[in-house]
């Protein structure tokens, strides 16, 4: 059998020399090597070829490697047509974020995000990807899918991010805060203030960042906002001040404290969730209907409870449907007091011409 000047058989019998052939470039038996029975040699002559990337059929014949039957060349062959940039791989993509290893999936997510211009037509699909991304097991992947959906501003990933602020551990919701910045919407304003009552210091000034970044005039306004601010502060220290503070929102009819509120529904006490459901009632905001319809499924009944009544304070027709869900709720009392709410509501919507 005889071998080429390479070193190479069309049936891989021996190896290659990818050094001489890439030094003579010698493009012809390097494409050669793109078909060898071992992979370790077709990723090698890959990378070889990749500096000839601004020959169209040295481009047609990498693509092939796309769909290598051995995922780590599948995966090279990924990764550097997702860094040129070209939008007919994205869907592959998914494989290294399902299958890749920690370091496959970092260096996919740098290059998505360093290459945000040649993929914006992919936005949705690429939010998906990093979705994906933000559940891995590894920490480290999950900081990183959060900075690139920063750095991509993509706002279709924005309830997932927010999700995150609720983590248990820290540095989750400090990278999930300074996402929410970077994006930079109105829509992530109310979320970022919230964030500023968290009980971690580094996440508190995190948001705070997050805050100056945001080009909106409510985040303006919340950062001039001596008295919010004072109340952001107070949020941050212990159940009985957040609870006093809470009261004192709905009491005094603090609009500005509505993100303040929000954020205390997901409080770890009970008792300052019941008191921040109670004040959001106080405030007679409909905007708040979903966030309190949400409460219906936290375990503690007279949290339960306490949503029904606000329910039916924020006097909308949205509100029947939750009232309506909460009827068959497994404790009496939450069942008895949601059929009252809900006919008391219908009776007052109908009266107003809102229904």
């Amino acid at each position: 059998m005889q071998a080429t000047p390479g070193g190479i058989t069309m049936l891989g019998l021996f190896t290659p020399d990818i050094e001489r052939l890439k030094r003579n470039k010698d493009i012809k038996e390097l494409i050669k090597c793109l078909k060898h029975t071992r992979p370790e040699i077709r990723s090698r002559a890959f990378a070889a070829l990749s500096p000839f990337s601004q020959n169209a059929e040295v481009v047609e014949e990498l693509k092939q490697l796309i769909n290598d039957p051995d995922s780590r060349v599948r995966t090279l062959a990924l990764l550097k047509f997702a860094q040129i940039g070209d939008e007919n791989i994205i869907s592959g993509l998914r494989t290294i974020i399902v299958n890749g290893t920690p370091n496959e999936k970092i260096e996919l997510l740098r290059i998505l995000a360093d290459k945000k211009e040649n993929l914006a037509n992919s936005s949705e699909i690429i939010s998906r990807i990093l979705v994906q991304a933000l559940n891995d097991k590894k920490m480290m992947v999950q900081f990183e899918s959060m900075r690139t959906i920063g750095k991509m501003k993509l706002t279709h990933a924005i309830p997932y991010i927010v999700e995150k602020l609720s983590d248990t551990h820290f540095k989750i919701r400090k990278e999930a805060v300074k996402a929410l910045g970077m994006i930079g919407t109105d829509d992530t304003v109310d979320h970022i203030i919230g964030t500023l009552m968290d009980n971690n210091n580094d996440v508190r000034n995190a948001a705070l960042e997050a805050l100056k970044m945001v080009e909106s005039d409510r985040a303006k306004e919340a950062l001039g906002d001596a008295p919010f601010m004072i109340l952001a502060k107070k949020m941050s220290q212990s159940s009985a001040q957040r609870q006093e503070t809470i009261r004192s929102i709905g009491k005094n009819k603090m609009t500005f404290g509505l993100p303040l509120l929000k954020r205390a529904l997901s409080d770890e006490f009970k008792s300052v969730r019941i008191e921040a459901i109670t004040s959001i009632g106080s405030l007679r905001d409909r905007s708040c209907i979903e966030d309190v319809g949400k409460m219906l499924d936290d375990k503690y009944w007279d949290v339960r409870m306490e949503a029904v009544l606000s329910l039916e304070k924020l006097v909308d027709a949205s509100s029947l449907p939750f009232l309506e869900r909460a009827m068959k709720d497994k404790n009496s009392n939450v069942k008895k007091q949601a059929d009252k709410s809900f006919n008391t509501l219908r009776y007052r919507l109908e009266k107003l011409g809102r229904l």
